[in-house]
């Protein structure tokens, strides 16, 4: 006798974020008035989309244009594993500046921007997204779909001026949960608009520079022989675990291994 098989396990105070294990079951016909883009990490996602068979292998991700009909069922014996995120259609509309949404044909895409987008949305689902950082995956995945889908983006002239008065705001204010709304009122410029600007004036997300604020403070205390669960507090990461994933991905160690290496 087989096994029927369905668990999602939801991210940690987060609703548009979750782990889905199948096996030897299936979603009947159905649709979402949102994106879902879907990360296979194990197995083979087989479903039905546009009157077309299509099969998702470990590694791809199934985008899901919203008001779609699709299901989902098993191939194999195993079953299959996912991660998945859904955005809102209008948040996505607001990032990409009045262009139509992006269509990927097929369902299936293997853009390595996108996956490498995705995977940094998806990474951790032990913690609710802080605002901003949510808003920068958002507005991540939107660019990374339109490049995907073959579109370009509208050309437009940089407000310095106003991403520079966004980029002293989070020099004050690194230490708590910003969102980019706080930084569209300071900066005098639209929060997208300013999104978009920042990355091309300072090379990097407003999420990420709050981050790299953050990690510099983290070294001079663990300079000063800080605890790392002291510093993770004090530097506004969620636990010790994020901060020291957060340490790896900029540094290339641990922030143990870093103080350790210091010390000596």
């Amino acid at each position: 006798m087989r096994n029927h098989h369905l668990s999602i396990s939801k991210a940690e105070g987060d609703d548009i974020r979750f782990e889905a294990r199948l096996q030897d079951t299936a979603f009947t016909p159905h649709r979402h008035d949102y994106y879902t883009l879907a990360l296979t990490l194990k197995g083979v996602q087989s479903f039905n989309y546009r009157g077309a068979r299509q099969q998702s292998l470990p590694g791809e991700a199934v985008i899901l244009h919203p008001d779609e009909l699709h299901d989902g069922k098993t191939v194999t014996e195993e079953g299959f594993i996912y991660r998945s995120i859904s955005i809102d259609p209008h948040q996505m509309q607001q990032c990409l500046g009045g262009t139509p949404l992006p269509f990927i044909e097929g369902g299936i895409c293997r853009d390595t921007l996108l996956l490498q987008t995705l995977h940094r949305g998806l990474a951790d689902l032990s913690r609710p997204l802080e605002k901003l950082e949510h808003q920068d995956i958002v507005f991540d995945l939107s660019q990374a779909l339109r490049q995907a889908a073959g579109q370009r983006e509208k050309a437009s002239p940089v407000d310095s001026q106003a991403t520079f008065r966004a980029r002293e705001y989070i020099l004050a204010n690194w230490q708590y949960n910003l969102k980019l709304e706080e930084l569209e009122q300071v900066s005098g410029q639209d929060r997208f608009k300013l999104s978009r600007d920042f990355r091309k004036l300072l090379g990097t997300s407003p999420y990420r520079f709050v981050i790299q604020r953050r990690l510099q403070k983290s070294l001079t205390m663990l300079s000063q022989g800080r605890s790392l669960a002291d510093t993770a507090l004090d530097c506004a990461f969620a636990d010790q675990s994020h901060f020291t994933r957060q340490f790896r991905q900029a540094f290339g160690m641990t922030p143990r291994q870093w103080q350790k290496a210091l010390l000596q």
